[in-house]
């Protein structure tokens, strides 16, 4: 299914409904939406209070570091995903000519095989300051040697004061086994 049928399908409400119950696992769509609201005031929080750096783990097409430029006033942004999804993300942004706030900087890494203090460090990521991690939406997809390696990161790197938002689900729920609904 290309972007476009998705797109018909998604803005024409009843196969959007038709859609969301046959693909989507109950109550997944109302999830992302709450997870988008809080973890957009956590970021807008953060670029309140001035951290000097916000590092989102996953990136994927998150747009928080576009939607909300005009708040920042120079917190660094660092947007971390495998290739396969940033390069895209990329090319669209300048297919539209979306410009790049200079606070802006992306960071290719795949957690379960490269190391996040390694490509941070090259990135310009400063230890020990303030910082904001952003891991939405990623944590399922990571083996647990990764998840690991990435807190054990946050806990050594972050200074007093830094925060972790993250969500996870349970990996059966996104089988559909529903072993948890409803619980």
């Amino acid at each position: 299914m290309n972007s476009l049928s998705i797109s018909f399908i998604l803005n024409v409400p009843l196969l959007r409904r038709l859609f969301m119950c046959k693909v989507v696992p109950p109550g997944i769509y109302e999830y992302v939406l709450a997870r988008t609201k809080l973890l957009d005031q956590v970021f807008a929080d953060a670029l309140e209070n001035r951290f000097a750096q916000i590092v989102l783990l996953g990136a994927g097409f998150d747009t928080r570091a576009l939607r909300f430029r005009d708040r920042n006033k120079g917190t660094k942004i660092f947007e971390l995903d495998v290739h396969t999804t940033q390069q895209p993300k990329v090319a669209i942004l300048e297919r539209k000519k979306v410009p790049f706030p200079d606070e802006l900087v992306f960071v290719t890494i795949d957690f379960n095989k490269q190391s996040l203090a390694e490509a941070l460090s090259q990135a310009g990521y400063e230890g020990k300051a303030k910082s904001l991690f952003i891991w939405e939406g990623v944590t399922m997809y990571l083996t647990s040697a990764a998840i690991d390696s990435t807190l054990d990161f946050v806990r050594r790197s972050a200074a007093e004061g830094s925060i972790v938002a993250f969500d996870y689900i349970y990996a059966s729920v996104l089988r559909r086994e529903n072993r948890f609904y409803g619980d």
